[in-house]
């Protein structure tokens, strides 16, 4: 039986080569939306890194960087957005649209569970890394490391899969 100038057995053929195309290109697909998504994270936390610095020296205050659930209140969820605020007033907010995966944070020497910039634009008292985990992976995606004075950086993984901190420690997830 001819359709449109077809057998039915080529247009079967046709529809399965799409259907396996589309298949494979959907895998590749998943995982180019999900590194996207993992970069737009780093972007957005690199951006209220240096926002929360540039506030503390231009409002002459300090200024907190945290995460937080609702956009109000810090908490230590980082993965749900982060805000920028005063003592007393969110003065920006950052949402993440991602929400698969767990944002890490660690502070040295103190464990504290948000950034305080001072007006002179460096940190409180710690420098510390900020690394992104995507859902059951077993390396990070990126790490944010920050320094004493506030400045901050991107690392990668190396050749072997890993991130090291400056001391060469592996962050996990």
């Amino acid at each position: 039986m001819k359709v449109f100038g077809f057998s039915l057995i080529e247009l079967i053929i046709v529809l399965s080569i799409i259907g396996i195309l589309s298949i494979i290109s959907m895998t590749g697909f998943k995982f180019f939306l999900q590194n996207t998504r993992s970069e737009v994270l780093s972007s957005q936390l690199m951006r209220a890194i240096h926002l929360a610095r540039n506030e503390a020296i231009s409002r002459h205050e300090k200024i907190i960087l945290c995460g937080s659930r609702d956009e109000i209140i810090c908490s230590s969820e980082w993965q749900m957005g982060f805000i920028v605020k005063t003592h007393n007033k969110v003065v920006y907010h950052f949402q993440n649209f991602l929400q698969k995966g767990i944002l890490h944070w660690r502070s040295f020497p103190m464990d504290k569970q948000q950034l305080e910039f001072l007006v002179s634009g460096y940190p409180s008292f710690e420098n510390g890394s900020f690394w992104f985990c995507p859902p059951a992976a077993v390396n990070p995606d990126w790490a944010i490391v920050m320094n004493k004075s506030g400045r901050t950086r991107i690392a990668y993984a190396e050749k072997d899969g890993k991130i090291r901190d400056d001391k060469g420690v592996a962050f996990g997830c």
